[in-house]
């Protein structure tokens, strides 16, 4: 069986059981039974309930990236105004990929934020997810803002993530509160990219800087032959 199969049927068993007795308490080779995995397949997948989190945000991200390559084609530079509706897609496309997660994913958010030991991992996988879809939308050509961004797109994920997990199926919410959010980002990012494009001239003028002359160098009173 393929790593990717294994994957799929671990998480497809890992949602099940979330769903129907709760996230904490489950473990790998728990799980591993119920997908009709071997322990060691499901290892191989993942070696832990953390890292089985990152490769469902992988398979996410993947799909979006996808997705959008299908709507966006080329993947050229947005022109202005473009990024927000472009960001805008971006974000509902990888909504309607988790869509049929949702109960499950509703369980997992609600019993891991009563702890903290999992609140870095979530958020370094929040801010991957966030950095893989702005390339996947064309929008990190420029390298620094794009960190920038992804970094500042992860507690508004997480905001529209929660109405996202309490909306109707048609997703009016969500997206409502999606083009407000993102309408305030662009004010932010635009001032970032400005900011991006005024240090990388200096610091391309700093390393071009000529080598002082040897006389400079030389100590003083100390003759040169």
């Amino acid at each position: 069986m393929s790593s990717f199969d294994a994957a799929g049927k671990l998480i497809s068993a890992t949602f099940a059981e979330a769903e129907r007795r709760g996230w904490r308490g489950l473990t790998i080779p728990m799980l591993a039974k119920k997908a009709g995995l071997t322990v060691a397949e499901a290892y191989k997948v993942a070696p832990d309930m953390a890292a089985l989190l990152d490769v469902y945000a992988e398979r996410v991200d993947a799909q979006v990236a996808e997705d959008l390559a299908g709507e966006v084609g080329a993947l050229d530079a947005p022109t202005e105004g473009e990024w927000r509706e472009r960001l805008f897609d971006a974000f509902m496309l990888r909504f309607d990929v988790m869509l049929k997660n949702r109960e499950a994913l509703r369980v997992i958010f609600i019993e891991e934020r009563r702890g903290v030991i999992g609140l870095p991992r979530a958020v370094l996988r929040a801010q991957r997810s966030m950095h893989r879809m702005l390339d996947a939308a064309g929008l990190g050509e420029d390298a620094l803002a794009s960190r920038a961004a992804a970094v500042a797109l992860v507690p508004l994920y997480a905001r529209i993530f929660q109405v996202w997990l309490k909306d109707e199926p048609d997703q009016a919410k969500t997206m409502a509160a999606l083009d407000k959010a993102l309408r305030r980002l662009e004010r932010w990012l635009e001032r970032a990219r400005s900011a991006a494009r005024r240090v990388r001239p200096a610091r391309e003028d700093a390393s071009e800087a000529p080598e002082p002359p040897l006389d400079a160098a030389a100590p003083s009173g100390e003759t040169k032959h």
